[in-house]
């Protein structure tokens, strides 16, 4: 599947779309893996508004396969490090490689802006991210209250 999966960069009219998937696909998963609840505009609206802000600076991007959204992630350039602010996958299609491609890409990217190393931050729970964090040596940087920041040399 990798072979056929595209990075694209997101365009400006695309905002809305990357933070609304964002939301869609960072909720809490049911024991079927998909959420079932109704949610509201209430809550909706405001997620996607902060997004916009909590982004603005970020370079974010697309997975998709046929024009089809598999996955998405957002990075951030700081002066010695690049920071993934997001990485997210549709429900549907994670453990395909979609996470493996984006931190590939990530750690090419920051090698080509020579940064010394990538950042990302990652909930406690999340074990199935925690494992592949470590496949690409990622350590404890930071253990915050729900989350740790976690790093890894680009080089």
């Amino acid at each position: 599947m990798n072979e056929q999966l595209k990075i694209t960069a997101l365009k400006r009219k695309e905002h809305f779309l990357f933070n609304l998937l964002c939301f869609l696909y960072f909720r809490r998963s049911s024991s079927r893996g998909i959420e079932t609840r109704p949610v509201g505009t209430s809550i909706i609206i405001p997620y996607v508004l902060f997004s916009e802000v909590y982004f603005f600076k970020s370079l974010r991007y697309f997975v998709t396969i046929d024009q089809q959204i598999l996955g998405l992630f957002a990075i951030e350039e700081e002066p010695d490090t690049m920071f993934i602010s997001v990485l997210a996958t549709n429900p549907f299609y994670r453990r395909t490689g979609i996470a493996t491609l984006i931190l590939n890409h990530t750690i090419t990217l920051a090698r080509k802006l020579g940064k010394a190393s990538i950042e990302l931050a990652v909930t406690k729970t999340n074990e199935p991210a925690l494992k592949l964090y470590n496949k690409f040596g990622f350590h404890l940087k930071k253990e915050k209250r729900r989350s740790y920041i976690l790093q890894a040399h680009a080089d």
